[in-house]
């Protein structure tokens, strides 16, 4: 069972030499690592040249964000050299060293569609352990960080991220896999570490995000009308609570600490 891992940076060599670093430190490593770099002005092109690791390649042209680049990534990684393929972006790293042997192990098990696990949210030396949601509520939202998530490369085909979402591509994308029958499951521990830092709460952005789940739920879930409204007061409500009272929000989501 092969696993490739692909890494989505620009102007983040601090974050890349974290996200290398967990990738080279695995102790079953990937078939492959591909860097999708947006053509960094910062040193990363240096960076990765550098590294000694026969397995890793990279490109580095600029790119229409961050959707484009993971586009870019699944066509040139070469689906058919992998059996599953994970999103490790600059910044974010594996959970531990043997995160990649779990997944191997659980897929040799049973090779389902779709497999995740929880993540482990950091912002400084503060940690939190947030718990996926489950597939089954994939009418809710994203159910998981993407970084918790392997698909499997059949299952993908031609399969791309919609450029047309801006902030909800991924859920889309995923959302499109389960809608087509895809058999996903769930392994209770935690796949990576998340770096905080992207969650914004402008009322522009908010209002993109009310649009792009009434789009997840009428051209991709196809809910029915009620179903979509409740979805959207119950994701709204739980947006309100994380913007304005963020420690109350950690400690209804995220009780259980890392250690």
């Amino acid at each position: 069972m092969q696993i490739s891992v692909i890494t989505i940076c620009y102007n983040n060599l601090h974050g890349l030499r974290r996200t290398a670093d967990s990738i080279l430190a695995q102790t079953t490593p990937p078939v492959s690592w591909l860097v999708v770099d947006g053509g960094s002005v910062d040193g990363t092109r240096d960076y990765l040249a550098k590294l000694d690791v026969p397995y890793l390649s990279f490109i580095s042209e600029p790119d229409d964000g961050l959707y484009d680049a993971m586009n870019k990534g699944l066509d040139r990684i070469g689906l058919e050299d992998a059996d599953y393929v994970i999103f490790m972006n600059s910044g974010d790293a594996f959970a531990d060293v043997e995160t990649l042997r779990t997944l191997v192990e659980a897929l040799q098990e049973d090779p389902v569609d779709l497999i995740y696990g929880d993540a482990i949210e950091f912002d400084g030396e503060a940690r939190h352990y947030k718990a996926a949601l489950g597939h089954r509520r994939v009418w809710y939202s994203m159910f998981t960080h993407h970084q918790a998530m392997a698909y499997r490369c059949s299952a993908i085909g031609p399969l791309r991220y919609d450029l047309s979402f801006k902030m909800a591509a991924d859920w889309a994308f995923t959302a499109h896999l389960l809608k087509s029958g895809a058999r996903a499951r769930y392994l209770p521990t935690a796949l990576c570490l998340f770096e905080r830092g992207g969650f914004s709460q402008s009322q522009d952005k908010r209002a993109l995000g009310r649009r792009e789940h009434v789009r997840i739920h009428k051209e991709v879930l196809r809910s029915p009308p009620l179903m979509g409204e409740l979805s959207i007061f119950a994701k709204q409500s739980v947006n309100a609570v994380r913007a304005r009272f963020p420690g109350l929000y950690d400690w209804a989501r995220m009780r259980k600490k890392s250690a």
